[in-house]
């Protein structure tokens, strides 16, 4: 069986998905291999093809079976779309649920996050939001609320912020990423929404405190006897680029959720630990093994 994964190199969440899976296969000695959209030309034909999060209609027919991993915030396409996979994989019993309830094609298994820990690196009780490139992460509400942390702002988005921000505003490799995931101990989660949300997770795997927004897919995995749940409603705030780009319904699957602001400063304000890094790393252990022999299981009898 050969395997192409298919993908744009967006040098972010979809690009890391494809890596993920790729070593994942290999570890499980099934041949595949990484080809980018950009590049229509090197993509050669192959078993099956994966299609992530986007797909070249004009060039399925290179492959035996399609599947499609969908992230349902970034699908602009009707549903009826969705009859040209083989499979289209979501990775939330929600969006399955909600969103694909009657379309028998759709199927769901849960994704997985790299493990970023490392117990050399000294650890700090200061907040950390990881920003990146997302428009999701609720980060406006934030810096609204003035409170203390060390902000990762790759594309130096935010010019003018309180002092009592410290502002990462250029793009980090790798290594360094993974020293700043480790060296923080309380990771703020706050996303508006997520189809899995890798930060939260790779956060999770060193050990570290998480303060997440109460979202389908976090509700799902992760245990509120050992992460901090912010409570959240629905809505549209079209302060939000994550709202405006969707004023004209181009992506019809779009949620929001809104954290509780209050909640949020009064549990920073007054924070207690739940449970100790080994538990939470052992939680994100059994999150990921579980997760794998899933996929795993999946592609093996195809």
């Amino acid at each position: 069986m050969n395997i192409s994964i298919l993908t744009f190199n967006n040098k972010v969440g979809i690009l890391t998905d494809a890596m993920l899976l790729q070593t994942l296969f290999e570890k499980n000695n099934i041949n595949s291999r990484v080809s980018f959209l950009e590049n229509k030309e090197s993509i050669q034909s192959s078993d099956i093809g994966i299609w992530i999060q986007n797909v070249c209609t004009d060039m399925m027919d290179k492959f035996k079976i399609n599947i499609f991993y969908i992230n349902e915030e970034w699908y602009h396409s009707p549903n009826s779309c969705l009859s040209m996979f083989d499979y289209v994989i979501c990775k939330s019993q929600y969006a399955k649920n909600t969103f694909f309830k009657d379309i028998s094609n759709v199927i769901h298994i849960p994704f997985f996050s790299k493990n970023l820990y490392d117990g050399s690196i000294a650890r700090k009780n200061e907040y950390f939001h990881f920003k990146g490139r997302s428009i999701q992460k609720n980060t406006e509400v934030l810096l609204k609320l003035k409170l203390p942390f060390t902000l990762h702002d790759p594309d130096n988005i935010y010019k003018i912020l309180p002092n009592n921000i410290n502002h990462i505003n250029s793009y980090l490799p790798n290594d360094h990423i993974k020293h700043i995931l480790n060296e923080y101990n309380i990771h703020i989660c706050s996303s508006l929404y997520e189809s899995w949300g890798h930060y939260t997770f790779e956060g999770l795997s060193t050990g570290a405190e998480i303060i997440c927004s109460d979202i389908p897919i976090f509700r799902e995995h992760l245990d509120p006897d050992l992460v901090h749940f912010i409570p959240t409603y629905k809505g549209v705030d079209l302060n939000y680029k994550y709202c405006k780009d969707n004023i004209d319904n181009l992506y019809p699957l779009r949620e929001s959720y809104f954290i509780n602001v209050d909640y949020l400063k009064e549990l920073v304000e007054e924070f207690k630990p739940k449970g100790t890094p080994y538990m939470r790393r052992m939680l994100y252990k059994s999150i990921m093994e579980k997760s794998k022999k899933l996929m795993i299981d999946f592609f093996k009898n195809l």
